[in-house]
């Protein structure tokens, strides 16, 4: 009898404590969305802002400090725009075929 009420106690206690689990999960999603929408408006100081917030929430995520990683080399001049790297690209092949060198497609 005594395992039963063990039982219940445990089920009462999760159950009371769920939903302000599944509302931090939820606002840490929705934070990441912010900081997704605001960093393809090439908002970046909203997006880290947003990305830092949800950081702290899950200091484990790897997303969240992917993009803020992102962000800071961005500032440093230190990332690569996909335009650059097509630019670079044709460059290199254009290099190649003066050399006769063997083209491969990145």
């Amino acid at each position: 009898m005594r395992n039963v009420y063990m039982l219940v106690f445990f089920i009462g206690v999760v159950f009371l404590f769920l939903p302000s689990l599944q509302c931090e999960l939820l606002s840490y999603t929705y934070l990441i969305e912010l900081g997704e929408t605001k960093f393809a408006e090439q908002n970046y100081s909203e997006a880290l802002h947003y990305f830092q917030l949800a950081q702290l929430l899950q200091p484990s995520s790897r997303e969240a400090m992917n993009y803020i990683n992102l962000i800071k080399r961005m500032y440093e001049g230190r990332a690569i725009r996909e335009e650059d790297i097509k630019q670079l690209e044709k460059e290199i092949i254009a290099i190649k075929r003066k050399k006769k060198l063997p083209v491969k497609r990145l």
